[in-house]
């Protein structure tokens, strides 16, 4: 390794990679004639770097420009207007179909070189992307961030041979083919879940799994004839403070968090809107004296947690074997304990994730500034109440389908480290790859 740059691998700007920058068109509205084209917009970008082809623009453009501006196999998209204050501009896709397809104002296509492989040159613009070398380049003068694309390409960065670029291209794809398929796969048992959710919380399982022949109308809908209703206020435990909110105002505001771990405190950042339950990490503490002075606040494991304000529709379940003894129960949050001779909490929490109960949830929300709920309308809240045993059984069926995920969540989690790892390694030559013969895999130094 010479002056920083590998053996072997030469330094260049990142234009010297690109034979063709072409700027976006936007055209007009589509009129169903032969000149109405897809565009790839910023919506269709995705954090993997790959382009989300559902929700396509097709726009008007002359043919001229379709024919000088079309995309092609292997071009890379770059976002250079647009972003955020925590997603800035200069993302990048890979473009990997064949037919014609054109890309808005708002972006750029850059074509890789004849000596530089299209995969690895977008793996490249990636990695600068995500290790923050496009912050540099960030420039808003109006409420738009505009990138300044000519001074970002002529960024000086390494690369290696061709054959390497390929060999690395090759790694990283094969880790993605895998990080896309696990995703699939997730999105998969989400639907399926929703699928199952619907039957099993409306028509149940029925006795021995043979399904239920007589229905009634009721106020959550038709339900099963052998099945009640009840209100929250019903279920809860009879214990004092077993339906709360948060503390009140002044009682817990950010001077009252300590450094070092105390007792952690419930934010809607703990509450995942997915199958994960409840996130027992990246908490907030206060000092045990000032949790002992909020006992009428506290939840504890087994118990369920509700968003009251901003985000609705987060519920949490704190497990059985959670990390705490006992948590604070934030001012944007309310707890619920619920009695379990009545009520099975599987059930409950599956139950208060389904759409049945979301959607009666925005009925009766408060819109009035931020839209909230309050202790008054999740106690009122009514609920089919099937016997408890097809309670214990709709919530094994859906909680199984969580652990399902949960398994390809940690499987997907993994790919992605390895990913990042991957790429902060091979595009900067800190490991080196052994260019094989061609039909071998290739094979990390």
């Amino acid at each position: 390794m010479s002056n920083g740059v590998p053996e072997g691998w030469s330094c260049k700007q990142l234009g010297d990679y690109v034979a063709e920058s072409v700027a976006g068109e936007w055209g007009s509205e589509a009129t169903g004639d032969t000149s109405d084209i897809p565009v790839i917009r910023s919506t269709n970008f995705t954090a993997s770097g790959r382009i989300n082809y559902s929700k396509l623009a097709y726009r008007n453009i002359e043919k001229r420009k379709r024919l000088k501006k079309s995309l092609k196999f292997g071009d890379i998209v770059l976002e250079k207007s647009g972003g955020s204050p925590t997603q800035p501009v200069g993302r990048v896709v890979y473009f990997d179909k064949t037919e014609p397809f054109l890309f808005s104002n708002f972006t750029q296509k850059l074509s890789p070189t004849d000596d530089c492989d299209s995969k690895f040159l977008f793996y490249k613009l990636y990695f600068e992307y995500q290790n923050g070398t496009v912050l540099k380049f960030q420039q808003q003068t109006t409420g738009i961030i505009n990138f300044q694309l000519a001074e970002y390409l002529g960024f000086k960065s390494s690369s290696p041979p061709l054959p390497e670029q390929q060999k690395i291209a090759t790694i990283l794809s094969s880790v993605d083919d895998v990080i896309e398929k696990t995703r699939a796969q997730i999105d998969k048992l989400k639907d399926l879940k929703t699928g199952i959710m619907q039957e099993l919380l409306t028509k149940g399982i029925g006795p021995g799994g043979v399904p239920h022949t007589k229905f009634k109308d009721s106020p959550v809908g038709r339900i099963p004839a052998g099945w009640g209703i009840a209100r929250v206020n019903e279920i809860q435990a009879k214990a004092k403070y077993s339906c709360v909110g948060g503390p009140f105002g002044s009682d817990l505001t950010s001077k009252h968090y300590v450094e070092k771990a105390g007792v952690p405190v419930i934010r809607g950042s703990n509450l995942p809107l997915d199958f994960r339950r409840f996130n027992d990490q990246g908490f907030v503490y206060v000092s045990e004296k000032k949790a002992d002075s909020l006992s009428k606040n506290m939840a504890y494991p087994g118990d369920l947690v509700f968003t009251q304000r901003g985000t609705l529709g987060q519920v949490g379940l704190i497990p059985d074997d959670a990390r705490y003894k006992r948590y604070v129960v934030s001012q944007s949050q309310m707890k619920l304990t619920i009695d379990e001779l009545i009520v099975n909490k599987e059930f409950l929490y599956q139950f208060f994730l389904s759409g049945t109960f979301l959607r009666a949830l925005d009925q009766q929300t408060i819109a009035t500034g931020l839209p909230h709920i309050n202790l008054g309308i999740l106690k009122s809240f009514v609920l089919p109440l099937p016997p408890m045993p097809e309670q214990v059984e709709i919530g094994a069926v859906l909680s199984a389908v969580d652990r399902k995920t949960g398994k390809l969540r940690a499987k997907l989690d993994t790919h992605i480290a390895l990913k990042k790892a991957l790429m902060q390694d091979l595009l900067t030559g800190k490991v080196r790859v052994n260019v094989a013969e061609k039909e071998r895999e290739p094979v990390v130094a």
